[in-house]
């Protein structure tokens, strides 16, 4: 099996916005059930950060094109993944998301930062569960050092056969919540999201995304601003993005990757995904032979040679390339 990966700055503003929606935290329109609490199914934030310090990837100066070059995705040993990086070219942190789990093997915690290298505010996020084992809420709270800053917020979910709505809150310290921003409202079909509208607090639509797949495999997006096409190798691995960003049919920017896998905890099984940014070009509208580049018009690539065998394999492989791919994707 092999596999794929996400990027925040370098996907533009449109694509942040789809990264932004609350897919990412596990908003889907299923409800498992309960698992049975079992100490081997928790997993502290402490032990993330530990997992993260281990890792070096091996070649920053030959990926190095951009400044964001290297996104880091981390698994557990039962296949969850425990959080992500992204590092700039030098190996300094830009950004970081790490994960906590309970005995019941839920995600209950998480501390995120966005521009680790000039900011020092991070926020801690406390997922609520409903009885049916459903997302009920997360709870958000602004940090620095010296504790929290201001008033939190919470993404409130309310759940309607394939439809999930986020209503997102914000939380007075003195206790109290009011609606604010946003309303998301996510659509599935066959347990793939399909369709994302944003709404404001005044009823106005603020932006519409469409979603479409190959099977299982998302090949297509597109909002009011701009449309993208992703492309795989041979194995699955996501190793293009076409951008239209003019919306006229045509290819306007085209980016690429590349991947590694370790095994930081030594036990012979990959836990560790490393892609690389490998490339950006940029076609100019009057540019020679431009418009002769549809969007869409690329459907495979050149295999990057990302093996999950390579340094082991494991049962939950295509769980932790599921994770890899919405990553990328960036939803």
């Amino acid at each position: 099996m092999k596999l794929f990966h996400r990027m925040i700055p370098l996907l533009g503003a449109h694509v942040v916005a789809f990264f932004l929606l609350a897919c990412s935290d596990d908003g889907g329109s299923s409800k498992p059930a309960s698992p049975q609490a079992n100490s081997s199914n928790a997993f502290s934030l402490a032990q993330a950060k530990a997992r993260f310090a281990a890792i070096t990837p091996s070649d920053y100066d030959k990926y190095n094109v951009g400044p964001y070059a290297v996104w880091i995705v981390a698994f557990d040993e039962q296949g969850r993944k425990i959080g992500e990086e992204q590092r700039h070219g030098d190996n300094t942190l830009n950004y970081y998301e790490y994960f906590e789990y309970d005995s019941q093997g839920k995600k209950v915690k998480s501390e995120q930062a966005y521009e680790v290298d000039s900011v020092d505010d991070y926020t801690v996020k406390d997922y609520v569960y409903n009885d049916d084992g459903s997302l009920d809420k997360i709870k958000k709270m602004l940090y620095n050092a010296g504790g929290k800053v201001g008033d939190g917020g919470q993404d409130a979910y309310i759940y309607s056969n394939n439809v999930t709505t986020i209503v997102h809150e914000f939380e007075k310290a003195g206790g109290g919540v009011t609606r604010f921003g946003d309303t998301t409202t996510l659509t599935y079909s066959g347990g793939n999201l399909v369709h994302k509208t944003l709404t404001s607090d005044d009823g106005s639509v603020g932006n519409e995304t469409s979603y479409s797949y190959s099977g299982n495999r998302l090949t297509d997006v597109a909002d009011l601003f701009a449309g993208f096409h992703y492309v795989y190798d041979a194995d699955g691995n996501m190793v293009r993005r076409e951008e239209d960003t003019s919306k006229d049919g045509f290819v306007n920017h085209v980016s690429t990757w590349a991947y590694e896998t370790k095994d930081v905890s030594g036990d012979g099984i990959i836990d560790v995904v490393i892609s690389y940014y490998t490339g950006y070009e940029t076609f100019e509208k009057e540019a020679v032979g431009a418009q002769d580049t549809t969007i869409g018009s690329s459907t495979t690539a050149s295999d990057n040679g990302l093996n999950w065998g390579t340094p082991g394999s494991c049962s939950t492989c295509g769980n932790m390339q599921g994770q890899v791919n919405k990553i990328l994707l960036g939803y």
